[in-house]
C-alpha cells in the first residue's frame, strides 16, 4: 500500500505536467483563426453597409463617413482601418492593413461565407485577386498593397 509521503510526492509531481498542458490547451491555434473568421466577417459587413448606401443614394460619389452607414449592426466597431470610395461606376472597400489580418486562406476555406463575398480578395501587385478566382481586375492604384479589398460595379 503506497504511503500519504508517496503519495503527496507522485501527486505534487504532476502539478508542472498538468498545469503545461492546460496552458498550451488556452493558446491554440483555433483562436487565431478564429479571430481572422470574425475580422473577415467584420468587413463584410462594412462592405454590406457601404453598398446599402450606395444604393440608397446612387448619385454619391467619394467616401461615406462612418456615421452615415446606419445599416451596420447595433454596437459595430470595426476590428481594421476599413475604408471606403464611391465612384462613378464602382463601389470600393478595403482595408489598409496587410491581409494577413485576415489571411488569404481564411478567404479561401471560410465555409460560412456565401459565395457573393468570393469577391473580396486583395490588391496584389497592382491587382485585384480572389483566391478563388485568381486576377480580377486591376486594383485602384489609391489601395495598398496587401490590403483586403472588394470593388462592387455600380
Amino acid at each position: 500500500m503506497m504511503n500519504a509521503l508517496t503519495f503527496l510526492i507522485v501527486l505534487m509531481s504532476l502539478i508542472p505536467i498538468a498545469s503545461g498542458y492546460f496552458q498550451s490547451v488556452t493558446t491554440a491555434e483555433p483562436l487565431t483563426v478564429t479571430k481572422k473568421v470574425i475580422s473577415l466577417e467584420n468587413f463584410l459587413a462594412y462592405r454590406g453597409a457601404v453598398l446599402t448606401y450606395a444604393e440608397k443614394n446612387p448619385a454619391y460619389v467619394g467616401i461615406v463617413p462612418d456615421a452615415s452607414l446606419p445599416s451596420l449592426p447595433p454596437g459595430y466597431q470595426k476590428m481594421g482601418p476599413w475604408v471606403n470610395k464611391i465612384t462613378a461606376k464602382k463601389i470600393v472597400v478595403y482595408g489598409s492593413s496587410d491581409i494577413g489580418m485576415i489571411g488569404a486562406s481564411t478567404l479561401s476555406n471560410e465555409s460560412s461565407v456565401d459565395a457573393a463575398n468570393y469577391l473580396v480578395g486583395y490588391a496584389k501587385s497592382g491587382n485585384w485577386v480572389s483566391t478563388a478566382l485568381g486576377i480580377i481586375s486591376p486594383a485602384p492604384n489609391y489601395v495598398p498593397e496587401g490590403a483586403i479589398l472588394a470593388i462592387i460595379d455600380k
